[in-house]
């Protein structure tokens, strides 16, 4: 994903990564089928990510293709989605996915640093706010991340897009 910090890849050749974007992913069926396709319980944002790791992890190998070219209309399903939704999704996929790779207390240190970083950005974002009302979205996230680890419940299901059924 970061294929920034490979300084050594001219990215002109192909060559094998640990994970590809999923608009990038292009695999043949029956491996898809032995995996057990996505895992459901890690949310949008980081789905991706967890099929590559169960790719390599069996032995398989994910290839980058240097000819191939694609277009990522970024947000385009979620970009009428509450920032609200948006922020919790994206901080639940870190928090399951630790959970999953690592373990609980590494996933539940994640939500203490979660709520500190909130803490702070609200206090800096609420004192330029102040000051500016440029500043409202970063602040809206500041408390979004405030109240991330009080409102995740390992029940709760999320959709794909919110105003989905």
């Amino acid at each position: 994903l970061n294929y920034w910090h490979i300084p050594e890849w001219d990215r002109k050749t192909s060559r094998d990564v640990d994970c590809l974007v999923g608009c990038a992913m292009l695999m043949r069926t029956d491996i898809v089928k032995e995996l057990g396709g996505f895992d459901e319980s890690v949310p949008l944002y980081l789905d991706d990510v967890d099929l590559c790791r169960q790719i390599t992890e069996s032995g398989g190998r994910i290839r980058c293709v240097a000819e191939a070219n694609i277009w990522h209309m970024h947000n385009v399903c979620c970009s009428q989605a509450p920032v609200a939704w948006i922020n919790h999704v994206n901080f639940r996929a870190r928090y399951v996915y630790l959970k999953k790779y690592a373990n609980l207390l590494i996933a539940n240190c994640y939500l203490i640093l979660v709520w500190f970083g909130g803490l702070a950005r609200a206090t800096v974002f609420l004192l330029a706010y102040s000051i500016n009302d440029k500043y409202r979205s970063s602040l809206i996230k500041s408390f979004h991340m405030l109240t991330f680890p009080f409102r995740y419940r390992d029940g709760d299901k999320f959709k794909i897009c919110p105003d989905q059924k």
